[in-house]
This record gives C-alpha cells, structure tokens and sequence, in this order.
C-alpha cells in the first residue's frame, strides 16, 4: 500500500515459505493471492488474471483441507471450521481479486459472474456486503441500472455496518443524478447531510457526495449551490487526497467558470451483449432484494 513493491514480494516469499514449511496449503493461497495484487498495481492484468485463475483451480481441485496442527492448538476452543485461512474464503477473496482485474479489462460480464461467485463463497457476511457493492457497480458499468438500485437498495435495507449503507445511499444518488431523477436525489442527499452533521460519513465518501450533489444541483438549475458543493467537494478531496474527486471537482468548477456543460457523473454506457449467466445473476439480485422488502 505505501509503493514498496520489492519489500512485499520479499515479505511474500518469507510467508510463503513458512506456510510451506507448516504444511499449510490455504495460507499458502491467501499469499499468492497477494503477491497477484502486486501484478495488479503494476498494470499487469493478463498476468494477474492467470495467477488469480490459478489459486482458484488450485483450491477447487483440493478441496477443504484439513486444518494444519499449528492451526487447530492455536485456536480457540470449539473454534474450527471459522479460522481466518478457511477454504471458502480462500475461493471467495480469490474469485473477488478475479473479478477486480475483470472489471480494470472492461469484461464486465466476466466481472459479474466472478462476484457473484464470491458472493456466494464468503462466509463473512461483511465481506458478502462489500462484494455486493461491487456487483452492483458492474451492473451500472453494465447499463442495468434498475438492478443496481435494487442492489444498493438492498444495502440499504439491511447492511449490517452502518458504512456499507452509506457507500449504497451515496451510489444511489450518483444513480440519482445520472437519471435525472430530482425527487430521488433530494431523499439521498437528506439522508447523507444527516449522517455527515452525526460524523458517521467517512472521509472519502463526504467527499464524493459533496460532488455528486454539486452534478445534481447543477443538473436541476440550482448552480449557486451546484458552486458551493462542489467547492466543499474540492476542499474535502484536497484535505483526505481522495484524487478522482479532487480532479471531477476541479473539473466542474472549471466548466461552470467558462460557461460550459457539466459531463454525467455517471455516463451512460453504450449497449453490451448481456450473457445468460447474468441475466440469471440479476434475477437472484431482485428476488434477494423482495426478500430484503426493497420496493420495485
């Protein structure tokens, strides 16, 4: 994360060696799991999307495997099949990661079908949120943007922490803006004003919304506010070195200085061939959000 690329792969190889050495084959996988976002960070994609592709045939041909000694004495009593280098997370981080360098490729179809595998895969139901923000995103990149609402709508509902929610809402009303629906964006921007006046928006999503309402007022004729959103977007990007905004915002305020149009702040995707495969997937994502009492 800091850019020392060489220190982590040497960190890497030392744990892949010690796994080795403790005969532990999902400890062994979560670090070449790791080693593949090296790959990732360098723009190496293809060689990323083989790696990735590996581990998850590597750990479907093996199978759950036994936990390693050292393992089972550390954890705690009666505590099993929920250690932290468990099978399925394995497959589920790995399908994840996959999906991740799907979506850089532009395969979204590709990208759907890999998340939703993960989706399916995690144990951790944190972790099943998280994915599902990405599958929703893949859905909007897609142009299906009615399931992605169902699918932040979802969050919405019934997300356990309290951040995902807030990443959903502030998707939502990016969805909001793009689609020109005025009533929607005033009921998310009064939700996200609230819980930045509580303290609970992080950062980097203050800083998003901030730029998004600036896109949505400026859209709806509203250009002294669209200025002052997009300025608070500007400095908040600046304070917390969220980039995207900082240049977006920049961007915005730039147009509206020389008189120019404001771009989407989601651009409408030109039409992709949709695969059987996500078809089905977007039919689980609406009967998931019934379930989660999403309105249609």
């Amino acid at each position: 994360m800091t850019g020392a690329l060489d220190e982590a792969r040497a960190a890497y190889a030392a744990g892949r060696a010690v796994a080795g050495a403790l005969g532990d084959e999902n400890a062994d996988r979560l670090i070449r799991i790791s080693e593949a976002k090296i790959l990732m960070h360098l723009g190496n994609l293809p060689a990323a999307a083989g790696a990735l592709d590996a581990i998850i045939v590597d750990a479907r041909a093996a199978g759950p495997v036994p936990l390693a000694d050292w393992v089972t004495a550390a954890a705690p009593e009666g505590e099993d099949e929920a250690v932290s280098h468990d099978y399925f997370n394995v497959v589920a981080l790995a399908q994840h990661d996959r999906a991740a360098v799907a979506t850089l490729q532009h395969d979204f179809n590709v990208a759907a079908e890999l998340y939703f595998a993960a989706w399916r895969a995690y144990r951790d139901p944190i972790c099943r949120e998280r994915v599902w923000v990405d599958l929703a995103l893949t859905f909007a990149e897609m142009g299906l943007r009615e399931v992605a609402r169902e699918a932040f709508l979802t969050l919405v509902a019934s997300a356990r922490r309290r951040e995902i929610q807030l990443v959903a809402a502030t998707n939502l009303l990016e969805l909001a803006v793009a689609d020109g629906r005025e009533e929607l964006f005033e009921i998310y921007c009064t939700s996200l004003r609230e819980a930045a006046a509580s303290g609970t928006l992080p950062a980097e999503l203050a800083a998003k919304f901030a730029l998004y309402e600036g896109r949505g007022e400026a859209r709806f004729g509203r250009m002294d506010h669209a200025v002052a959103a997009f300025e608070r977007a500007l400095s908040l990007a600046l304070a917390h070195r969220v980039n995207e905004v900082i240049i977006r915002s920049d961007e915005a305020l730039a147009a509206i200085r020389a008189g120019r149009p404001i771009g989407e702040s989601v651009p409408k995707p030109e039409a992709m061939p949709i695969t059987p495969s996500v078809e089905r997937i977007a039919r689980v994502v609406r009967r998931v959000g019934r379930r989660a009492g999403v309105p249609r």
